[in-house]
């Protein structure tokens, strides 16, 4: 089923997922130069292949509940699944307080062991805040509002884009809509875009290898 000795090292599971649907997390060496890449790859139902975008998920899901749709469109900005299903030059996070991260569905996957916060107390890193910095910055949690045929979400996100012509990183708050339908496919519009506040014991940023 793998090429070049890959290695099933998780699998992935959600509430979306239809029963015939099985999807590992597969670990390889790859690229230039080389490093040990993760991909999600679906087993079944049959052809086997890999899942590089929300877009491979479209009828592989069911998606039922308010609580499915936001684990769903949560799948592009997760810390366990987000640089799996988005390698371009830009990086999003959805922003959200410290206290509800643990609450955020992990697909069954690791998360990775960034850290909140940098070694000088700030938060900000991956769009992580305080309680009192999430309050400061007036963001709210996600809202999902059930529709004909689906789900729509609207929620904050933090994202990162390489500018390569300039050589810097653009830093952007981003509130947007996104559209499920039942079988997973999705549509994604920016409400509004500005830079991110200036809140106390903050600094905003994506590292570079998350």
């Amino acid at each position: 089923m793998y090429k070049y000795g890959a290695e099933t090292v998780g699998r992935f599971t959600a509430e979306f997922l239809k029963p015939s649907t099985r999807i590992v997390c597969v670990r390889k060496l790859g690229g230039y130069p080389q490093a040990i890449y993760e991909h999600l790859h679906k087993v079944s139902p049959a052809p086997d292949g890999d899942l590089s975008s929300i877009s491979d998920f479209t009828d592989l899901v069911k998606i039922t509940s308010p609580t499915a749709a936001l684990d769903y469109v949560r799948l592009q900005t997760s810390l366990a699944t987000g640089i799996m299903l988005n390698r371009s030059a830009a990086t999003e996070r959805e922003i959200m307080p410290v206290g509800l991260l643990k609450h955020v569905s992990k697909y069954g996957l690791a998360a990775g062991v960034t850290p909140f916060y940098n070694r000088d107390n700030e938060f900000g890193c991956n769009g992580i805040l305080s309680d009192a910095g999430f309050r400061h910055g007036h963001f709210k949690p996600p809202v999902v509002s059930s529709i004909k045929g689906g789900f729509v979400v609207q929620r904050w996100t933090f994202s990162q884009v390489i500018d390569i012509r300039h050589r810097k990183l653009v830093r952007q708050v981003n509130y947007i809509q996104e559209s499920v339908s039942t079988n997973g496919q999705y549509e994604r519009k920016l409400i509004r875009q500005q830079r991110p506040p200036l809140i106390p014991q903050t600094r905003w940023f994506v590292p570079l290898l998350s």
